[in-house]
């Protein structure tokens, strides 16, 4: 448990500390140093790097999270291998050093994760972004699904521990809509730069040894077993366990299917659950500071902090992190007294939490000229759980019964 925004800036500035020294390391070396010098924070990014396919496609080659390849020296220390971890500590010290910090209480993030259950699979627009650059830090670790080291089959057992989200916003590969035979025969790239946003997750050492290590060493000991973790555990308290890109504006959806078999779906524009479900939560927590659902109030970092950041080499100003609390909670704060619905009904009732369409005229027409819905001008917006009807009045609750009949 990381409780307070005080814990989260303290992770951000630590975060930040590390990643800007393996980048200095990384301008002081210019690729002279030695593979086996690297710094740890290099050395982990280089296996992530390993276990991710290629460069710009998104393929998990059998599942592994944190290294697929862990053994073969061959594509660990390859050339290509080193500049895409390079260009992984380069995105995460932009996020870092322009990101907001985002502290989300275990309550605020129990309610997001219950809204991506119930989301679409919906495209990420520039106006849902709460700020350019963030890193959001979560009071108590999001357990996402994992995989099967051996199938990539998603596992219910298993579960990474999610401590971070960081995300920027740069260009991104993405796949090209409707990329045929004839345009691979022509020599056309599949992917194409787009603008959006790449992101990062994270996880830490007791998070990650308290939550994953005791599932996995009994699910698959063959793999996470010894000669693992003594790896792991010569890495710094937190390390980089997943990155993405996702483009503005493009559609996508849900794989159907989470075994190996998922490589056929990738030309057809599918996105492996794991992806989709980082999105759905990503993408809800997003419309949910966008509609004011959440409030974000200012912190203002204590004298030790300011000092342990400016030792760190990063001052802080008033702003700097944003606490989110929710909006109903605020408003009953600030009035003293329970937000009321009116007199209409002499009872109330609960009204389950939903998604719903919602045109937004500032983003342009609700129909296109010729007559179609446009997209871009609606958001799916989350209408929150909550009671309606008379707050006086009993609460009637529905129960619903179904009947298997001849």
């Amino acid at each position: 448990m990381w409780s307070g925004p005080g814990r989260a800036l303290q992770f951000h500035v630590e975060l930040y500390d590390n990643v800007a020294r393996a980048r200095k390391w990384i301008d002081q070396a210019n690729g002279r140093a030695p593979v086996n010098s690297v710094p740890p924070l290099i050395a982990q990014r280089m296996r992530l790097m390993s276990s991710m396919g290629h460069v710009g496609v998104q393929l998990m080659i059998d599942g592994h999270t944190i290294s697929t390849q862990r053994d073969d020296e061959s594509v660990l220390t390859s050339t290509a291998n080193m500049y895409r971890s390079i260009g992984l500590v380069e995105a995460e010290y932009e996020t870092l050093n322009k990101g907001q910090t985002h502290y989300v209480s275990h309550h605020v993030a129990s309610a997001v994760e219950a809204a991506a259950k119930l989301a679409a699979d919906e495209p990420l627009f520039p106006t849902d972004l709460p700020c350019p650059e963030g890193l959001i830090v979560f009071e108590y670790p999001i357990l996402t699904p994992d995989l099967d080291p051996k199938t990539g089959a998603i596992v219910p057992e298993l579960t990474m521990p999610l401590r971070a989200i960081g995300w920027s916003t740069q260009k991104v590969h993405a796949r090209r809509k409707d990329y045929s035979d004839e345009d691979a025969a022509n020599g056309v790239s599949e992917m194409e730069q787009l603008d959006g946003i790449f992101y990062v997750l994270y996880t830490d050492r007791d998070a990650y040894m308290d939550l994953f290590v005791p599932g996995a060493s009994k699910l698959f000991p063959d793999y996470y077993g010894e000669g693992f973790m003594p790896e792991i555990g010569e890495f710094q308290s937190t390390w980089c366990i997943d990155t993405s890109g996702w483009a503005f504006g493009k559609p996508w959806a849900r794989s159907a299917v989470d075994d190996e078999t998922f490589r056929d779906e990738m030309g057809q524009g599918k996105i492996h659950n794991t992806v989709a479900y980082i999105r759905r939560f990503m993408l809800s927590y997003f419309r949910w500071t966008w509609q004011r659902l959440l409030v974000a109030q200012t912190y203002h970092p204590s004298r030790p902090e300011s000092k342990r950041a400016l030792r760190a080499g990063k001052p802080l100003e008033d702003g700097y992190v944003k606490v989110l609390r929710l909006r109903r909670e605020v408003e009953a704060e600030q009035s003293g007294r329970p937000e009321t619905d009116g007199f209409y009904f002499d009872h109330q009732w609960i009204v389950r939490g939903h998604w719903r369409r919602q045109w937004y005229k500032s983003l342009g027409p609700a129909r296109l000229e010729d007559g179609s819905f446009n997209a871009d001008s609606h958001r799916m917006v989350w209408i929150e759980p909550h009671t309606s009807g008379n707050p006086y009045g009993p609460l009637v609750v529905g129960h619903e019964v179904v009947a298997a009949v001849r």
